[in-house]
């Protein structure tokens, strides 16, 4: 079966940093990396490249950062005063939280924005919106392991279901 739109797919891949050669994230075929294709839940660079490949088929793809996890944004850096979050709050540099300001207009009452910590000291904790492999080029090396057509329920809830995956149905 070829990959196509609405089709699960399952790699084994490893990303590196091309200017720092550095291993970021790697999937064995013990632990595939899974998504639906044409659902824009993956690389759209590596989508595009996996069209039509089917189980076996290797793959060696390198990204650049607006098909991968965008450009960095320096706006998107801020510095908060240590005072806005709880005393008994652990700052932790890499750790993501999700803030939702009160003026952000047209915000509903639960949603946010996804920062990360960068940096922080007694008084000030440098935040960052920007996803921390953003500016990034990727380098991709890999192997197609499965492929199937996704299931109404997966295509519904926008994520292949594997193991240990549970909804609560209303």
């Amino acid at each position: 079966m070829e990959i196509a739109a609405n089709r699960v797919v399952g790699l084994s891949y490893t990303m590196r940093d091309v200017n720092e050669d550095e291993e970021l994230e790697r999937y064995d075929k013990d632990d595939l990396d899974y998504y639906i294709h044409g659902q824009e839940g993956f690389f759209p660079g590596l989508e595009r490249a996996l069209e039509g490949c089917v189980v076996g088929d290797t793959f060696d793809v390198v990204l650049e950062p607006e098909d991968a996890f965008g450009e960095y944004n320096p706006k998107e850096v801020q510095s908060v005063s240590r005072d806005e979050f709880p005393d008994d709050f652990e700052l932790e540099v890499g750790l993501f939280i999700e803030l939702i300001p009160s003026d952000f207009e047209g915000a509903e009452e639960d949603e946010g924005i996804v920062y990360w910590i960068k940096e922080f000291g007694e008084k000030e904790v440098l935040i960052d919106g920007n996803h921390p492999l953003a500016g990034k080029k990727l380098h991709f090396q890999g192997e197609v392991v499965e492929v199937r057509q996704a299931e109404a329920d997966e295509l519904a809830h926008g994520h292949v279901h594997t193991e240990g995956c549970h909804h609560d149905d209303d």
